[in-house]
């Protein structure tokens, strides 16, 4: 894992930029095949995915604090559009964006 810690921390940072492979192997100090390989092996997923997962984390997190639109949300983790959006955050959490925050969202007002 420490090898890869600059990525994770870079893609921790700049989640809602658009994914350089290419860039965060270099901050690995590894080739880009090397990176990807054993990125897959750290975090049993590639970085695309491990992106996506974090993004949906932090849009999980707004929606549970914040009375803004999932729209909104959506646009400021990095998802370009509300139906991207939409569909990796059920995928990932087995609801959609909306119902997420019926049921986890604290009473705001």
């Amino acid at each position: 894992y420490l090898d890869l810690a600059p990525a994770a921390d870079y893609l921790k940072e700049h989640y809602a930029e658009r994914l350089d492979v290419a860039r965060l192997a270099r901050l690995s100090k590894l080739s880009v095949r090397q990176f990807e390989r054993k990125f897959r092996q750290t975090f049993r997923m590639n970085p695309r995915t491990y992106l996506i997962r974090l993004r949906v984390a932090i849009a999980a997190e707004m929606l549970r604090t914040s009375d803004r639109r999932p729209t909104e949300i959506a646009m400021e983790v990095g998802f370009y559009d509300h139906s991207d959006f939409s569909r990796q955050f059920r995928r990932t959490m087995g609801v959609p964006p909306s119902a997420y925050r019926r049921q986890h969202g604290r009473a705001l007002g």
